[in-house]
């Protein structure tokens, strides 16, 4: 890359710097291209979504300033940007929601309980019915094809899942994969939001509610009479 397209890029981006109040951060380490496509086409009217060679980025934070070059020593990884007017939290909310299909290949966690469902699959009678048995996935032959014979649970919530079993899923077309964009980093004039403090967008309700019910459980275990707990110490 020539010096002149540089130092255009760069103040193209200290532009948007400039124009927009918050600037998300995000991993783009793996991250398959229908993902970023997804997710410009959920911002398309909330923000705008940029992938930047590294130097690039840390030299126009730099040069912008304003609290936003403290980043450039925590970034250790390939990144993109998003630029918005949106609230931090909000925007951080929308896209960790958002999160696309994909199959796997052998070596990931499985999220939840991985079910085959019984039927007749897509599948004609063959080689592939070992393939099935060597998973213990119960099996038989209908109208020519391989068929389900129960549901079955090929990878429990925790496990890691199988290349074998990574095989067997994408032969029925079942991508038990959720993939999103990880938001690493949100600056929002001068401040700088981790991953951490955003999920307490998701986590602070359930948090407090904990908190709520430890302190009354607290008030009834000494006998301390509140309007909370009369009703339970007068029983």
């Amino acid at each position: 890359m020539v010096r002149e397209e540089k130092v255009k890029q760069v103040e193209e981006l200290v532009k948007k710097f400039e124009t927009y109040p918050v600037i998300a951060i995000f991993d783009l380490f793996q991250l398959p291209n229908k993902v970023l496509k997804e997710i410009r086409n959920l911002l398309k009217e909330k923000g705008e979504v940029k992938v930047v060679k590294k130097r690039i980025a840390f030299i126009a934070m730099e040069k912008y300033d304003k609290g936003l070059e403290k980043l450039v020593e925590r970034i250790d990884f390939p990144l993109g940007l998003i630029f918005s007017k949106e609230n931090p939290f909000k925007l951080f909310s929308l896209i960790e929601d958002h999160k696309v299909p994909d199959f796997a290949k052998g070596g990931e966690v499985a999220e939840e309980d991985i079910v085959i469902k019984a039927g007749i699959t897509n599948l004609m009678a063959g080689p592939a019915i070992s393939e099935f048995s060597k998973l213990k996935i119960p099996v038989g032959v209908e109208q020519g094809k391989i068929a389900i014979k129960k549901d079955h649970v090929l990878v429990k919530k925790g496990e890691v899942i199988t290349p074998e079993a990574a095989s067997i899923l994408r032969k029925l077309n079942i991508a038990p994969l959720k993939i999103g964009l990880k938001i690493k980093y949100v600056y929002e004039n001068g401040m700088i939001y981790d991953r951490e403090a955003l999920e307490l967008v998701k986590t602070f309700k359930e948090k407090l509610i904990k908190c709520y019910q430890n302190c009354l459980n607290f008030t009834l275990a000494i006998d301390w009479p509140t309007k909370d707990n009369i009703k339970y110490l007068l029983i």
